[in-house]
């Protein structure tokens, strides 16, 4: 990063503009360092598993600890700012529906999941939309300075929908498809015939089900770059996956049709109920809505003079 910084502060001639923009980077840099730091008036609790004396239990802790829901948000007042109503009681129709259709789509040798889904689902593991953020930023008569907000605001948009996703799993501490199909005859619901050998499609995720965390940040995503380009740019909506060595860069009509297919990949894998993309969808799309209210402004248009 040195050698980088010092190849590009030598291609800029103007001496005197040069320090002055790395005199407000320096300040700038000093001042996020210095925001969202961890609060203290936050009590980090440990997570406990739930043990019976002398049972064993896995001994892996969830990758969301106790720090997750302490740091100061960007854009929330609080952590759980959008922490939505709990998941649905597990004697409800909606429990039961997506029971099933996540045991009959998402189990590994599932027989009316589609190839085209499979590949979906596997796809979407780990997306990379920096060929859509490139397209963007390259976009004619776009400045430097809206490339800047642009970037900044999906960081800040991503890591207030960390910490909100983090705050709502730990809270609710939902059960995973693997383990609820495998004990669907101890939820009380007639409807959900359990099985014991069940395996999802894709590995399943060490953290609470409820909600989805894919979902929370392609729906923030979405709805930040529908402001930023249209639901529907011109150019088509690219994404590329780092989670199948060298697959293509697919192109999508539009923001939407992508947050839909991230949460729909997720049942298909196996690891996430209908019900849990959508609450997360609606904590994602809220997180970008305050943000486009109330940070990183534009600022007003001077008037021109008579």
């Amino acid at each position: 990063m040195d050698e980088s910084y010092a190849v590009t502060m030598d291609e800029i001639a103007d001496v005197r503009a040069r320090e002055s923009g790395a005199r407000i980077g320096k300040i700038a840099a000093e001042a996020a360092l210095k925001a969202g730091l961890i609060d203290p008036s936050i009590q980090q609790v440990p997570y406990l598993p739930a043990a019976q004396p002398g049972v064993w239990v896995p001994t892996q802790l969830p990758v969301f600890d106790p720090s997750s829901i302490a740091f100061k948000p960007w854009i929330m007042d609080h952590a759980d700012s959008v922490r939505p109503g709990p998941p649905p009681s597990l004697g409800s129709e909606v429990w039961a529906r997506d029971y099933a259709e996540v045991k009959e789509l998402g189990a590994k040798d599932s027989k009316v999941r589609t190839p085209h889904q499979t590949l979906m689902a596997r796809y979407r593991i780990t997306p990379n939309m920096m060929p859509s953020y490139r397209i963007a930023a390259d976009m004619p008569g776009r400045s430097p300075v809206q490339n800047a907000r642009m970037f900044a605001m999906l960081g800040m948009i991503n890591d207030d929908s960390t910490i909100a996703i983090a705050d709502a799993k730990l809270h609710y501490n939902f059960w995973r498809p693997i383990t609820a199909i495998r004990n669907g005859d101890k939820d009380g619901n007639d409807a959900t015939a359990p099985d014991r050998a069940w395996e999802p499609l894709i590995a399943t995720p060490n953290h609470p089900e409820y909600p989805c965390g894919h979902c929370i940040f392609a729906a923030a995503t979405a709805e930040f770059m529908k402001a930023e380009v249209g639901n529907a740019p011109s150019w088509g909506v690219r994404v590329a996956s780092r989670s199948i060595p060298n697959a293509a860069v697919q192109v999508l009509p539009s923001w939407d049709e992508w947050a839909r297919q991230v949460s729909f990949s997720r049942t298909l894998g196996g690891v996430h109920y209908r019900f849990s993309n959508e609450a997360a969808e609606v904590m994602g799309r809220k997180i970008t809505q305050m943000a486009l209210a109330k940070v990183m402004r534009p600022l007003p248009k001077a008037r021109k003079r008579a």
